[in-house]
């Protein structure tokens, strides 16, 4: 399998000295706790932490995959960051996502300024980001982790489920060791 972390969604600087890949599921409760220290991480080093974000719609999570649609739709109109952001922090989108009905999602799509909602709209109802979320599953699922949220800093596997303080505690530690100290 080539770097998973050339696979992503890329959020930061293409040439950060640390890079977290996270294989996430946007109903998963852990996923969410992270979310903002992800966010503090890169905000309190912007030159030298990058996320890469890759789908892992768990099946007991009845909306994770529309969500994971919903994003990748988003990233055909380069909004996939707002969208990503904003599926962490809210839930509200999940309530009208049953069925075939996605009007949550173009919801806060529309919220977070996706420009043509139609082409979401049509994008999440079509289905065709499908076969790359089920690449991303397949290729997690080689890797034998063990749930959402999985993280690799660096090309290590850090663990699922690993307090938010931990998280902090390796990319640190991954930076002062990029950083030759």
């Amino acid at each position: 399998m080539a770097d998973p972390a050339l696979e992503g969604h890329r959020m930061g600087p293409q040439d950060a000295s640390v890079v977290i890949l996270e294989w996430g599921d946007y109903q998963c409760p852990g996923c969410r706790s992270i979310a903002p220290v992800l966010d503090e991480l890169r905000a309190e080093y912007p030159n030298d932490v990058a996320i890469v974000y890759r789908h892992w719609p768990l099946t007991r999570h009845p909306f994770g995959f529309q969500a994971a649609r919903g994003a990748e739709c988003a990233a055909e109109q380069s909004m996939f960051e707002p969208v990503h952001a904003a599926l962490n922090r809210e839930s509200g989108w999940a309530t009208s996502v049953e069925g075939d009905s996605i009007t949550g999602l173009v919801t806060m799509a529309a919220s977070v300024g996706v420009p043509d909602t139609a082409a979401f709209r049509a994008c999440v109802a079509s289905g065709a980001p499908d076969a790359r979320i089920h690449r991303n599953v397949d290729e997690v699922l080689a890797l034998e982790t063990r749930g959402t949220p999985t993280l690799i800093i660096n090309g290590v596997y850090a663990a699922s489920g690993l307090s938010p303080d931990a998280i902090r505690e390796r990319v640190v530690e991954a930076l002062e060791s990029a950083r030759g100290g």
